[in-house]
């Protein structure tokens, strides 16, 4: 009796709802006269389209984008794991593994800086950054030596050879920056 008198209020306030209808239905499964049959009713859920979401901003600029580096170091994992980091900064980047190819691209080409490592085969970082300095004068590219050593002779030494800056392996990127 009680339900009776619930589902003829419910009915009352939502009669042509899907509420009301499931409200009928089971009204009707127990038998009950108090409750009058609702109109057709469609039961399709009203269905909203989902909002577009906003569009992301653009990526800021790379803080180095259209310059270029050479990454000079024996070492292939040395090699790309600098690359990657200057990658991410905006550099385009070449690379050598000897002293020898640093000189020919550093002088075929202009580089905006150098990361040439202090230990290599033939050639080393000092002898390195000292020709490049006097194949190229009055060019004012910096050239950053990197050493796993971390001895202050060996910057010391990297500086009068000509480079700008020293940073020990490994390194990371805002210490490129």
């Amino acid at each position: 009796r009680e339900f009776d008198r619930y589902a003829g209020l419910l009915l009352e306030r939502w009669p042509d709802t899907p509420f009301g209808s499931i409200v009928h239905s089971l009204s009707s499964q127990r038998g009950s006269a108090a409750v009058s049959a609702p109109g057709p009713v469609d039961v399709t859920p009203a269905v909203t389209p989902p909002e577009a979401p906003p569009e992301a901003p653009p990526p800021p600029p790379a803080p180095f984008a259209n310059r270029r580096a050479l990454v000079v170091d024996d070492d292939r994992v040395n090699q790309l794991v600098a690359t990657r980091m200057l990658e991410r900064l905006g550099f385009a980047v070449d690379l050598a593994s000897d002293g020898h190819q640093a000189l020919s691209r550093a002088t075929g080409r202009d580089y905006d800086a150098i990361l040439l490592d202090v230990r290599m085969p033939g050639r080393d970082g000092f002898e390195t950054a000292h020709a490049i300095r006097e194949e190229l004068p009055g060019h004012d590219v910096p050239i950053i030596l990197m050493s796993a050593d971390r001895d202050d002779a060996i910057r010391m030494n990297g500086f009068f050879a000509g480079a700008d800056d020293f940073i020990p392996k490994p390194f990371r990127t805002r210490e490129l920056v």
